[in-house]
């Protein structure tokens, strides 16, 4: 296939066939006894050329040291080694179509060589046999009367801005990559020539100070600065958007680079050539710099060596490229003045010499005896020279000019054609038919047509005889070469077969294989292989896709990688890493199961803040079966989950015959039951535990209460005593109670408590003078109460009872109080005949509860008035003392903020000095009487302006009645609140 490609190329240019290499590529990994690559390892190999069989006669052999890369891989090109045996250039490869190629391999390094194999070589006879082939001519490869490419076609097509001193460029695909030589704007500058009439700029990025020259090798550009010293690196896998990837220190003043297989050069104003290992663009590795001569211009490589040209010394440099990594000068040469530019073309180096006025060409068939055979002369002093097939292209800057010299025998190079430029073009570029060339002064970039192409044919070559011929190939009918693209238009491919539509109506390819057991197609890069096979092994037959090598199987769409089955056969949908035999990834919905008219859909969706979902992704319940059966369990839109109910009523409905809910404990056997009661009535339900087990309840995972096995209650404690034991520690510094019951009011003041009660207690036995109460006692000390309040049964019919108080002193618990149901209470008398009874003695611990009021001692001076209009607008509030208070308290308080207080009634507020408080605040708590007194007559007078209006109004009797009494209990308050205020 190799050589049909090549064969179908000669169509495009005739003067390719004067411009065999005379060598091939060669690339492999080498690896060490495990199997694993030889990383960065310098190796021994060698190769044997068999002629006509592989065990036949050595007509070549040559030896390398190659370096291998990060990953063990090594290229060299076999034909430029230390030749040991023949001289590749004089292999006559049309002798036989059969020579076979033979690898030695030693991983240290030596000539210790292990054989590798041996592999027939299919192309390159032929294609080397076409570069010595005497009977080809035009009349032969393009059919009478199709001359080869004229040159009336010679002049400029296109032309576009570039920026600031555009100095060098270089064509790679569609794209062609300039650079500024400028210490302000110094620029990559990105141009999409496919169509070379209308060069289009689609990137430009900064490179450093002084950008000089321009290579392009792969997915890289390689710009050398001459100002910055500095080798940059772009990745241009997409030339729109060209990414820096790394930049690396240079000698001095470099002005040409240029990349040969993992290894860039560079030629420096002083006199030294760099090497970099870019194997690896993003750390590219500096090696030994090697001298070359006084004012180096220009390098080119053939023939395992490099020629490099310096203009101040006139001479030309060799040197010995066997090991890329260590250049080695092997000899120097005389040229004519001023050498600027070096061009080679088979077997020939073409120099520019502009002080000379011509170019000077050498056989360098030897490098080590290079032999000068022509010189051309011109008539302005020429640039640079650059090679397309049988055509050198050379440029003169003043006056500009492009010289297009027929170079087929290069001992007789001739000036066939010139194209004007205008002054100041430097340097060209030669790609295809065109030559790109850049205008210093202009700041502008042209492109020239070289030749006009003649109508496409297809050459025919007979591999037995060496003889070839041609047919017209029009596009549409047969096989078309387009650049290095060999294509056919309306045209079936059959292997194995000659209808392919026959096998399907529309088949294009078609590849059969009936006789054997698969129809493979096999596709490799490195160590990369995969298989597209059609199989029909008896009892396994099957259509098969998949990787051989061991490299996962990746699905691609619109260009995006969507899915990878990895090596182990996981399976991953939206990552190239899967972790399980299936592996979803993406944000929101991924899987999904829809019914045939995509109403009900079933699926998973993950989302990063709310977790992982197995949910319906239409608004329907999400069902779980058993046996094929109805449903299980049911999640319903809402949330209400059911077991056994379609139709869940709550967020966990439980139904069947025997609904019940068990929570077991494994390790002890707890069981934990809520048991639904039989509608028959035969047993009731509830929650509890089966065996003998405690039953707690937890909030905020703390035991509240708990239910022992043998039915004692105890809340705020896990071992209750008693049937109900409420323990609460942890009220330390607060008033809150242990216990708070509320209940509903009657719907106003109620006449009698019973619709209100909260808390019952009740003394079983019912008997008259029987007692039942409240004990309070010390820790654990419920049978000894420290007191005691309770009631007493009087009269069982009328329910009638006394209210008792009891205390423990030394003798023993004692009455202390009693309130009879009559409403008398006694104090040390369970027998009051009083409304208070005591019996003992009653002490103020003040020691007065009066004040003086005589009117001898007072100077009236005006009517308080401040009563409700204080009162309404005070604000208490519950607070603690903080470090500046005059005094220590602890604990919470009830009061007022006397700033407050001040601004409502000023006569009230006093200051005084503390500390660094000089106006402290105190109240007078005794104007609360007197604000109160006032209050009570407005309240009184507000009371009789409500009876008035009552009887004007008539209003029912029932509820003012009620009203009254309210404000007269109110009264009664005031009143005590008074008398109480009063009596201090």
């Amino acid at each position: 296939m190799r050589y049909t490609v090549l064969l179908a190329a000669l169509a495009a240019h005739v003067s390719l066939l004067a411009q065999t290499p005379e060598a091939f590529s060669y690339q492999a990994v080498a690896r060490d006894a495990n199997g694993d690559p030889l990383a960065n390892t310098t190796v021994g190999v060698q190769f044997q050329l068999h002629q006509g069989f592989p065990s036949g006669t050595v007509v070549y052999a040559a030896s390398y040291t190659p370096t291998t890369n990060d990953l063990g891989l090594f290229t060299v090109l076999v034909g430029y080694g230390t030749p040991t045996t023949g001289d590749f250039a004089s292999i006559d490869w049309g002798v036989t179509p059969n020579y076979y190629l033979e690898v030695g391999l030693d991983t240290a390094g030596g000539t210790n060589y292990t054989s590798m194999g041996t592999q027939r070589l299919l192309s390159v006879p032929y294609a080397l046999h076409a570069g010595t082939a005497n009977d080809v001519n035009a009349a032969a490869l393009f059919g009478a009367g199709n001359t080869p490419p004229a040159s009336t076609c010679f002049g400029q097509v296109g032309n576009t801005s570039t920026g600031a001193n555009p100095f060098s460029v270089a064509r790679a695909g569609d794209h062609a990559y300039l650079v500024n030589y400028s210490s302000t704007s110094p620029n990559l500058t990105v141009f999409d020539v496919s169509d070379p009439t209308n060069p289009t700029q689609v990137a430009s990025v900064t490179a450093g100070s002084g950008a000089r020259s321009v290579a392009v090798e792969g997915n890289h550009a390689y710009v050398v600065n001459t100002f910055a010293n500095t080798l940059m690196i772009f990745d241009v896998s997409d030339p729109t958007t060209p990414d820096l990837r790394s930049t690396t220190p240079t000698d001095p003043g470099p002005v040409v680079v240029s990349v040969v297989g993992s290894h860039a050069y560079s030629l420096h104003t002083n006199g030294t050539m760099g090497v970099f290992n870019v194997s690896d663009p993003d750390a590219p590795t500096s090696l030994p710099s090697v001298g070359v001569g006084n004012g180096p211009q220009d390098i080119a490589f053939a023939n395992g060596h490099a020629f490099v040209v310096n203009s101040n010394s006139n001479d030309m440099m060799i040197l010995d490229m066997s090991d890329p990594a260590a250049p080695a000068v092997v000899d120097t040469i005389p040229t004519e003045q001023s050498p600027r530019s070096i061009a080679i073309s088979g077997n020939h180096a073409f120099v520019v010499n502009r002080n000379s006025f011509n170019i000077t060409v050498y056989d360098i068939t030897d490098p080590m005896a290079l032999e000068h055979v022509a010189t051309l002369p011109f008539s302005n002093g020429p640039e640079q020279i650059r090679i397309s097939g049988n055509y050198a292209y050379v440029i003169s800057s003043l006056p500009g000019v492009i010289h297009m010299v027929d170079i087929t025998d290069p001992t007789t190079p001739a000036i066939v054609g010139t194209t004007s430029t205008g002054d100041y073009y430097r340097s060209i570029t030669v790609s295809g038919n065109h030559a790109y060339v850049p205008h210093a002064l202009a700041d502008q970039m042209s492109v020239f047509e070289l030749f006009c192409p003649n109508t496409q044919q297809q050459v025919l070559y007979d591999p037995v005889d060496g003889t070839f011929s041609s047919a017209e190939a029009s596009q549409g009918t047969g096989w078309s070469v387009s650049g290095d693209t060999l294509f056919t238009l309306d045209r079936k491919v059959g292997i194995g077969i000659s209808d392919p539509n026959s096998l399907l109506a529309g088949t294009d390819i078609g590849l059969v294989d009936d006789a054997g057991e698969h129809a493979r197609i096999t596709m490799k890069s490195n160590a990369v292989m995969g298989v597209l096979d059609a199989r029909s092994t008896p009892g396994a037959e099957r259509m098969q896709l998949g990787s051989v090598s061991a490299h996962p199987l990746s699905f691609f769409t619109t260009g995006s990688l969507r899915m990878t089955l990895d090596t182990d056969g996981l399976l991953g949908l939206g990552t190239t890493s899967p972790n399980h035999l299936l592996d979803l990834r993406a944000d929101g919905q991924a899987f999904g199961h829809r019914s045939a008219d995509s109403t009900i859909a079933i699926g998973t969706y993950v989302d990063n803040t709310f977790g992982a979902f197995l949910q319906t992704h239409t608004d329907h319940p999400l069902q779980f079966a058993t046996n094929n059966g109805n449903a299980a369990m049911t999640l319903l839109q809402n949330g209400n989950f059911g077991i056994g109910a379609s139709n869940p009523a709550a967020k966990l409905h439980v139904a069947g015959t025997k609904a019940d809910l068990w929570l077991q404990d494994t390790d002890d056997g707890s069981i934990l039951k809520v048991i639904a009661p039989d509608p028959t009535g035969a047993s009731t339900g509830g929650v509890g535990t089966e065996g003998a087990f405690d039953l707690p309840f937890f909030t905020n995972n703390l035991d509240r209460m708990t239910i022992k096995a043998d039915g004692n209650v105890g809340i705020g404690t896990t071992a209750p005593s008693r049937r109900l034991q409420i323990h609460d520690l942890s009220n330390t510094a607060s008033i809150k109670p242990a216990v708070k019951i509320k209940t509903n009011n009657c719907g106003g003041p109620c006449g009698q408590p019973e619709t209100t009660q909260a808390l019952s207690l009740q003394n079983q036995n019912g008997t008259e003078d029987n007692v039942v109460g409240i004990g309070f006692a010390d820790n654990d000390q419920d049978e000894t109460p420290s007191a005691w309040i309770g009631a007493r049964f009087i009269d069982k019919t009328q329910h009638l009872g006394d209210l008792v108080f009891y205390t423990r002193n030394q003798f023993g618990l004692s009455q202390r109080m009693t309130i009879q149901y009559d409403g008398d209470v006694g104090i040390g008398t369970d027998n009051p005949n009083a409304d208070l009874s005591v019996n003992g003695t009653a002490n103020n611990s003040t020691g007065s509860w009066g004040v003086f009021s005589d009117a001898r001692i007072k100077t009236e001076q005006r009517l308080f008035t401040d009563g409700l209009n204080v009162i309404d607008r005070l604000r208490p509030i519950v607070f603690t003392y903080n470090a500046d208070a005059p005094f220590e308290a602890e604990g919470e308080q009830v009061g007022i903020i006397a700033q407050e207080l001040e601004a409502l009634a000023p006569y009230m507020v006093s200051t005084t000095e503390h500390g660094d408080i000089t106006d402290l605040r105190e109240v007078n708590n005794q104007a609360y009487v007197f604000l109160l007194i006032n209050a009570v007559k407005e309240l009184k007078a507000e009371n009789d302006r409500l009876k008035a209006d009552n009887e004007l109004l008539h209003v029912d009797n029932a509820v003012q009645q009620e009203q009254i009494e309210a404000n007269a209990a109110l009264l009664q308050e005031l009143k005590a609140v008074l008398e109480a205020e009063a009596s201090k």
